[in-house]
């Protein structure tokens, strides 16, 4: 399959809005920019159309650095232009680009033979969070290098271990990968800091490592998902109705018998909660519905919980996570 590269950034890219990036780039395209050792270093960006913190990072990055050379090759990997326009996460025809890597998908197969043969240096996936969460990161690998690059950028770090056929899972078995959360889409702060760190990182070769043995990651107990056709949010007529707080409680650690949504008799049944992998039930393990409330039955961390019900349906409602050292081996 012929892939879309360009040579250099494509005329009025540093300054296009993403709803009108489509005009310059295809879907899943490849800016390469040259630098004094030609192992690129890759950043993807816009993989979710209705995120655009990454293409915005990569702008300030970029823009304050001028003409000045780059130490090492940066490929920019353009992810889903056509949604961008439309500020979607993805059409309705569409699989979401960010599940899809590492599976029998053309294009993307095509990305990773690419970026196989370029024996790539680093890779960052940039994104937005759904709901109200500060800025994290994620990897896939806890090594020491993985985990420098995610502590660069945030004290937030997570572990992942599901869903599968993510972008940067699939670059963490070329090269240290990691994602960044860069806070809600209409948060400028998180990529003018990921440009800070971009220009630290990429801009200055000075990669970081961590120490894994001092260090704590979140890792995911249950992945919590409301079946579609329940009316659930924050109304006093949804059948699950959530806590008003609920987005306040990400990345806060709540004891045992917190409420996160009331629940009606006939809406007991709504919720599926699974393990990491996205095959064993956990409700019972991590959650209880107590006199019409969903309570925790430990104290757990909600990470990415939202009340946008189209992120809810295409997604999941958030992930229950635990506090755990970064050397100990996931549970």
């Amino acid at each position: 399959m012929t892939l879309a590269t360009f040579a250099g950034l494509p005329d009025g890219f540093l300054t296009i809005p993403p709803e009108r990036l489509s005009e310059l780039t295809p879907e899943l395209s490849l800016i390469k920019l040259e630098g004094d050792d030609p192992r690129p270093i890759v950043i993807s960006m816009l993989l979710h159309g209705n995120e655009p913190g990454g293409l915005r990072a990569v702008q300030h990055w970029l823009t304050a650095r001028g003409d000045r050379p780059l130490p090492h090759a940066v490929w920019l990997q353009v992810g889903n232009t056509t949604a961008a326009a439309e500020g979607r996460r993805v059409l309705d025809h569409q699989p979401d680009y960010n599940r899809i890597w590492g599976r029998s998908h053309k294009k993307t197969n095509a990305l990773m033979a690419h970026h196989k043969e370029a024996q790539p240096v680093l890779a960052f996936d940039l994104h937005n969070s759904s709901g109200k969460n500060p800025h994290f990161a994620g990897v896939h690998l806890a090594d020491a290098d993985s985990l420098g690059l995610a502590a660069a950028f945030s004290d937030h770090v997570v572990h992942i271990q599901g869903p599968t056929g993510l972008f940067a899972q699939a670059m963490a078995e070329l090269c240290p990968s990691v994602i960044w959360e860069l806070g809600p889409p209409h948060d400028e702060q998180g990529p003018r800091w990921a440009a800070e760190v971009l220009e630290r990182i990429v801009g200055q070769g000075a990669f970081p490592a961590a120490d894994p043995m001092s260090m704590v990651v979140h890792r995911a107990q249950g992945i919590v998902h409301i079946h579609r056709e329940t009316m659930f949010g924050l109304g006093p007529d949804c059948a699950v109705r959530f806590v008003p707080e609920i987005e306040s409680y990400n990345f806060q650690e709540q004891p045992a018998g917190t409420v996160i949504a009331w629940v009606d008799d006939m809406a007991e049944d709504a919720f599926d909660v699974v393990d990491r992998e996205g095959g064993v039930d956990v409700f019972d393990a991590l959650l209880a519905i107590d006199d019409g409330k969903l309570v925790l039955t430990r104290p757990l961390v909600p990470v990415m919980f939202t009340t946008d019900p189209a992120v809810i349906r295409r997604d999941c409602w958030g992930y229950l996570m635990e506090r755990q050292p970064a050397t100990r081996a996931p549970r």
